[in-house]
């Protein structure tokens, strides 16, 4: 029996996400050209797409615009938040930390926190649901 080799772009389209595929890879750069020219990018202060979805973890990229605003609280899990573009500021209980283009910051369970765009961003979340 002969193997067949599948090949597939490492561009995720809307239609055709790899969320549970076992090697997943993602060409970011395309990605975030894409968010950028969808629609909602123009008329919202937030776009996003789901990269990867499984029981164990969750990656979302999205765009934000300048001044947007995002309150969120952590459940039983860890995040990373990673800044591919732009800047970012997280209010986390007594501490406001600076993000930017390049940098990550992790966090651990049940953390509320506040997401500010300090210019117009793109961000990397992963949401680890494995209790370590």
């Amino acid at each position: 029996m002969q193997e067949e080799l599948i090949i597939t772009k490492p561009y995720i389209q809307y239609e055709k996400r790899f969320l549970n595929s076992l090697y997943p890879t993602f060409d970011l750069e395309s990605l975030v050209k894409t968010i950028k020219e969808n629609f909602t990018w123009k008329d919202e202060k937030l776009n996003a797409i789901s990269l990867l979805k499984s029981r164990e973890k969750s990656l979302i990229l999205f765009a934000i615009k300048q001044d947007t605003e995002i309150q969120a609280s952590q459940l039983d899990n860890s995040i990373v938040i990673q800044v591919l573009d732009g800047k970012i500021e997280l209010y986390l209980k007594r501490e406001i930390i600076q993000i930017p283009k390049g940098q990550a910051l992790t966090f651990y369970k049940k953390t509320k926190y506040k997401l500010i765009a300090q210019e117009e961003a793109v961000v990397l979340l992963t949401i680890n649901r494995n209790n370590y």
